[in-house]
């Protein structure tokens, strides 16, 4: 047998689930949303994961920890490259998912962050609970990404689905 099933021994949903700190329910939610694919069948029918699929399932874990929707997680880890929904419907424009962009994307958001602060002092105050409300989530969205950038480089091979 060669490729890295060859070098590493696959996991049962059991062991994934104990390795990952889940439950097998969990696993097996996963794997119905295409979360994790089972790299194939044992002779007893059980399903085989591979050792990379614990990183994926503790970076889906503290992606839905943060708020992060399951489909949307599904979606992105689908998708190579930058996302065709968020770069196709304004070719004109940088997509957000190219790294040359993001200083531009960055700087757009501080501006409109400061007009946020801006309108803030001129509405009633359950509009402005509302602001600061959106304003602390999308700061902690943003110190998610950056947080959660170095995990999914270090096992952007265990986040791709198996060819």
């Amino acid at each position: 047998m060669q490729g890295p099933e060859a070098r590493e021994p696959l996991l049962r949903i059991g062991e994934l689930a104990r390795l990952a700190g889940v439950s097998p329910r969990t696993v097996d939610f996963y794997t119905n949303l295409g979360l994790v694919t089972p790299i194939r069948r044992s002779g007893g029918n059980f399903r085989l994961y591979r050792p990379q699929d614990v990183h994926r399932i503790t970076v889906i874990r503290r992606l839905e920890a943060h708020g992060i929707r399951l489909d949307d997680i599904a979606h992105a880890l689908r998708t190579e490259g930058p996302a065709p929904a968020a770069c196709g419907q304004h070719p004109d424009q940088a997509c957000p998912a190219d790294p040359d962009a993001v200083p531009m994307h960055l700087s757009a958001l501080e501006e409109q962050v400061q007009v946020l602060r801006e309108v803030a002092g001129t509405v009633d105050t359950p509009t402005r609970g509302l602001l600061a409300t959106l304003t602390a989530r999308a700061t902690a969205l943003i110190t998610t990404a950056a947080l959660l950038g170095a995990d999914l480089a270090a096992g952007a091979d265990s986040l791709l689905p198996p060819l």
